[in-house]
């Protein structure tokens, strides 16, 4: 303990000890809640966030401004054998349409429920071949998935988007 006169006619003791225990928990308080505001943002991306995100990605669609009331639904990860079948018939009950994000291998395995959704009327686009983050995947694998999904869906529709798996975008998967 170290004596410290305070002004005035008091004094106290300081324990370095409690100073240094304060200060860590501080420290990690200010961590854990700068970690919570980041995940947060990424994960409900709000006017701001769109908004500066589509500045480094110019060419990348993430909004369309309207006066209409409009609502673009999309699902991910299709044709799968256990959900599709619901979310089409869901789809029908309320006579919307979807845009698919389809993934090559689900529809080799499935073409019944590729044909399924594009009978009812349904936007199919491309989420690569295989359920992996595209980020990590080198220039002539994301090319390979792009272009091996994109024959699966063009013998009757040419996709017009595509969706990196796991959504990260990177510069080099826009150039590509």
């Amino acid at each position: 303990h170290q004596r410290c006169d305070a002004v005035g006619s008091r004094a106290f003791s300081v324990d370095p000890m409690t100073v240094a225990w304060t200060i860590f928990l501080i420290a990690i308080l200010l961590v854990v809640t700068v970690l919570i505001a980041v995940i947060w943002t990424l994960t409900h991306p709000g006017e701001w966030t769109l908004r500066r995100v589509s500045g480094f990605y110019p060419s990348c669609l993430f909004r369309i401004a309207t006066s209409e009331r409009a609502l673009a639904l999309t699902i991910d990860d299709a044709p799968h054998p256990d959900v599709t079948p619901g979310i089409l018939e869901e789809l029908r009950r309320h006579d919307a349409r979807a845009t698919f994000f389809i993934i090559g291998s689900y529809a080799k395995a499935h073409p019944h429920l590729v044909d399924a959704i594009r009978a009812d009327g349904h936007e199919l686009a491309n989420h690569l071949f295989t359920d992996r983050m595209s980020a990590r995947l080198n220039d002539a694998e994301f090319v390979d998935e792009l272009t091996r999904t994109d024959a699966l869906i063009q013998p009757l529709d040419t996709p017009r988007w595509c969706r990196p798996g796991s959504g990260i975008l990177t510069t080099r998967i826009i150039r590509l």
